[in-house]
């Protein structure tokens, strides 16, 4: 069964029986995923750090980069890198209003990140660096941190203390 995505974030097959809205698709599926130890990693815990310091918990918000939402998804990288790879579930900048889809979303592009950039070169302060600063840039510095902007670097120091706090 094919599905298409319609106007008002309800997905429906081809047949035209099936009405989900995706909110609630979202709102089922995360939730559970998480709670499997399976699916639950570094990254989920450090998500909430992450939102405090992109958005300050602001789902609406907006940078001068054009990035939105909770975890500030750039609708040029991660949003298209996103549609490129689900073609079925194809999101618009306006859906990163959504703070589910928003979390979704980056929550998928930093495993992405992870496990198709990073692979044996991951670490935390390496994902967030390439979140912040982009995968081009920080493999051009060999991987390494320092080299990075200092706002990327202080990005990271951020998230990685109040992450240790908060793991404790």
């Amino acid at each position: 069964m094919r599905i298409k995505r319609k106007k008002n974030n309800v997905f429906i097959s081809e047949a035209g029986k099936s009405r989900t809205p995706i909110r609630l698709l979202y709102l089922l599926a995360l939730p559970l995923l998480l709670c499997i130890p399976a699916f639950a990693d570094e990254i989920d815990d450090v998500i909430p750090y992450l939102i405090i310091v992109e958005s300050q918990n602001n789902p609406a918000a907006v940078s001068n980069a054009g990035c939105i939402g909770l975890m500030q998804i750039n609708p040029r990288g991660a949003l298209k890198e996103w549609n490129e790879t689900h073609p079925t579930m194809r999101l618009t900048p306006k859906d990163l209003f959504d703070p589910i889809v928003n979390v979704t979303v980056g929550r998928w592009y930093l495993h992405r990140l992870k496990n198709y950039y990073l692979k044996n070169h991951y670490t935390l302060e390496r994902l967030l660096a390439a979140y912040n600063g982009g995968i081009t840039r920080l493999k051009r510095c060999g991987y390494n941190i320092s080299c990075m902007p200092q706002e990327t670097q202080a990005y990271v120091q951020k998230i990685m203390r109040l992450y240790r706090r908060g793991a404790r």
